[in-house]
């Protein structure tokens, strides 16, 4: 999805938007971003000359977790009985 990210000096976001027909800020600092999918924008790193996204994961739901720790029971139980 891309995003309209308007941050300040120091890479701290003001504003994020997404969709159609976005007014882009003028006198400050803003970039468009295609977040990937599974992640967000935490900041946006000013350190160098190009200024560049940070990403971090999307945390896991709680239903997530859940199915996962199922999936791993019932792998556990099937080797116990013998089942692989």
């Amino acid at each position: 999805m891309n995003s309209l990210i308007i941050y300040d000096q120091t890479g701290f976001i003001i504003s994020q938007k997404q969709g159609t027909n976005l007014r882009e800020p003028i006198g400050i600092p803003f970039i468009w971003v295609e977040v990937p999918q599974g992640k967000y924008v935490t900041s946006i790193d000013v350190s160098g000359e190009t200024h560049v996204p940070v990403f971090e994961d999307l945390p896991k739901s709680e239903v997530q977790e859940l199915k996962e720790q199922v999936a791993d029971l019932n792998i556990a139980m099937a080797s116990i009985l013998g089942g692989v």
